[in-house]
């Protein structure tokens, strides 16, 4: 217990001291500058600075940016105080990509500071058109379905063996990626195969359509009738086969639970199980109590703000394309104008669907927020867990307000 207590102690002083230090320190440069490819683009997002607001220049070179070279690289932006993000296009493919950004305060000043991860990258980001799906992607055609007895089976050639594809199934036409969000079943195969067997509920018309995964993932689907998708719906005729649970998998009643009583080798009859006891309590001492007073009495003074809805930088970009760009007329149309239950319906259905790890993460974090604003605490905390591995400082704050509320007894 002294040694939990010390410690809260030394990380209280450390929290303070890291504040007084905030308020001291210059900084005026941004931080967190990444840079990813998407498509044909790059996808610039930072976090700015507290220190000094003003506009931001923003560098391209072929080499590492230092303070050395700077003037050589290329000036291919200058964005407004209150911008995070950028969307570069460059010219040239397969060639590795270093970026800057530099702050140009009100008075004209240009912050030449230079830092890795900071407001620099020290990985060139890269733009490959052999890496671009439209390329890599297996050609789907001649879809057919059939139905047999209790199943649809589906039919259909593949340009590839090496891809994976997506199987969709749903109640209406699939022409678009916008129709994929509605879909009710997907489902991966491998494209050397030929034919996918599905057993849908019998009665209802569903539609099938079947396309590279990248594809998908990078949001440039395209749908061609009696090629990849069905013009028209196939349906299992309702009879007493395709109706219930299989006879192989029905069971009248549950297997009964194992209750046993008595010792199987000596007979005797067994103690009643206790309930798991806890460790007694033991009081602190006086001086541990009232070094814990005064640790509540400083978290106290620093009340949690209440939360808004966050979107990220990278969700901010104007020209966003591919999945991003579902996603994000997604988070604007419902979850900005905090129409959250819709929000979560929404993304729901866009989680269906195979995405990038990155785009995945996304959201998660945003599922998490349309389940915090509804009081939805316990499935809002593990939410934003799954999105911490590549959002961690976004969902720290997120986290402990979700704790806080848990452990008030809101669930």
């Amino acid at each position: 217990m002294k040694k939990i207590c010390i410690f809260l102690l030394l990380l209280l002083c450390a929290n303070l001291f890291s504040q007084n230090s905030t308020e001291s320190v210059f900084a005026p440069f941004v931080s967190r500058l990444k840079a990813s490819s998407q498509g044909l683009q790059i996808i610039l997002t930072w976090k700015n600075s507290a220190a000094v607001m003003g506009k931001k220049n923003i560098y391209r070179y072929d080499k590492e940016i230092t303070d050395t070279n700077y003037k050589e690289a290329e000036l291919i932006a200058t964005v407004g105080e209150n911008i995070e993000s950028y969307t570069d296009t460059p010219k040239k493919l397969d060639t590795k990509y270093y970026y800057a950004v530099l702050i140009q305060d009100k008075n004209g000043r240009l912050y030449k500071i230079f830092i890795p991860y900071r407001n620099k990258t020290t990985t060139g980001a890269v733009i490959s058109l052999a890496k671009t799906e439209n390329k890599n992607a297996a050609v789907v055609s001649d879809l057919t379905a059939s139905a047999s007895k209790n199943k649809v089976v589906l039919n259909f050639k593949s340009s590839r063996p090496d891809r994976t594809l997506m199987v969709y199934r749903s109640t209406q036409p699939i022409y678009s990626a916008a129709d994929i969000l509605k879909a009710s079943f997907s489902q991966t195969v491998h494209s050397s195969s030929i034919s996918f067997t599905d057993v849908p509920i019998a009665g209802v018309d569903y539609y099938y359509a079947v396309i590279d995964a990248g594809l998908v993932e990078s949001g440039e689907v395209s749908f061609t009738k009696g090629e990849n998708t069905l013009e028209k719906p196939v349906s299992l005729a309702i009879s007493s086969g395709t109706m219930g649970i299989p006879k192989s998998y029905k069971r009248a009643f549950p297997l009964p639970a194992l209750n046993i009583l008595w010792d199987v080798e000596s007979g005797v009859e067994l103690e009643t199980p206790r309930p798991l006891l806890l460790p007694s309590t033991i009081p602190v001492k006086p001086a541990t109590q009232s070094a814990i007073n005064a640790l509540k009495a400083e978290m106290e003074k620093f009340p949690a703000q209440e939360k808004q809805v966050e979107i990220l930088s990278v969700d901010k970009t104007e020209n966003a394309g591919g999945e991003a760009n579902t996603l994000k007329a997604i988070i604007t149309g419902s979850l900005s104008t905090k129409q959250f239950p819709e929000s979560e319906l929404r993304l729901k259905d866009f989680l269906q669907t195979h995405h990038s790890p990155e785009v995945e993460a996304r959201t998660h974090f945003y599922l998490a927020q349309a389940y915090y604003f509804q009081k939805k605490y316990r499935p809002a905390f593990l939410e934003f867990l799954l999105a911490e591995d590549t959002y961690y400082a976004e969902v720290q704050s997120w986290l402990t307000v979700c704790f806080n509320k848990i452990n008030s007894g809101s669930f």
